[in-house]
């Protein structure tokens, strides 16, 4: 399934996220960020968590994943 741009899809099928995102380019940059690390994580980590050290710098990641995941306002907090 591919996934839509927003403008493609009928406004009132969408969410608001103006309160989270100012623009359209803040939610994508975000979301092209998150992929990229995901797949960086995948080629970095996938079958390599043998060490303590692997397994913190897996962890560090997955912090900045979900620091992207929350968007802009996961700094205010």
């Amino acid at each position: 399934m591919e996934l839509k741009s927003r403008k493609d899809v009928p406004v009132e099928l969408t969410w608001d996220l103006s309160s989270i995102y100012v623009t359209e380019e803040e939610m994508s940059a975000d979301m092209e960020k998150m992929k990229a690390l995901a797949e960086r994580m995948a080629a970095d980590y996938k079958g390599k968590l043998c060490t303590p050290q692997a397994i913190n710098a897996c962890l560090d990641d997955q912090r900045e994943h979900e620091r992207a995941a929350d968007g802009p306002l996961s700094a205010e907090v």
